[in-house]
């Protein structure tokens, strides 16, 4: 059934879902400094802050990573859509932006990974969560694989490490 929008009422729902559980992880992994929000079942969760590459204001994404030594990785599969997430196409416009991890929040360049970094990265995040291979299986597009570099650690002034 679809709406006057077009969109199916299933779908629509659906994302209505994700912004508000979005929403609500977003509140506790502050709220708590991370204590709540930072897993969720193996996955270990950051918040992205980027800035819309439409509107320039500020958007946070609670988004899954693995750490690669000093480095964030994140995987840009978007459940196998065709399309990049939008939180990408924000780190392309503005790649200087800020994360939170725990309570550590920190200043962070992002790149995506290329030739053989992409293909080692890509490797670990497979091992660690298979569900990207088949969200890879899903679409055409090569996943992305992003480096967020920390830069500045807001609570002491320095570079973590």
């Amino acid at each position: 059934m679809a709406t006057a929008s077009g969109i199916p009422l299933r779908r629509r729902l659906s994302r209505s879902g994700k912004r508000i559980f979005a929403r609500i992880h977003i509140a506790l992994y502050r709220l708590t400094r991370g204590m709540v929000g930072h897993r969720l079942g193996p996955a270990r969760i950051l918040l992205l802050t980027t800035i819309g590459f439409k509107s320039g204001q500020q958007r946070t994404t609670p988004i899954s990573y693995f750490a690669d030594g000093e480095a964030y990785i994140l995987v840009a599969s978007n459940y196998g859509a065709a399309t990049d997430p939008i939180w990408l196409r924000n780190l392309r416009r503005h790649p200087r932006t800020t994360i939170q991890v725990k309570a550590r929040i920190m200043t962070i360049d992002a790149e995506e990974a290329g030739g053989t970094e992409r293909e080692r990265l890509a490797t670990i995040a497979m091992r660690l969560n298979p569900t990207f291979q088949r969200y890879q299986q899903q679409t055409a597009r090569a996943i992305p694989l992003v480096v967020l570099r920390p830069l500045v650690d807001r609570a002491t002034g320095e570079k973590p490490g």
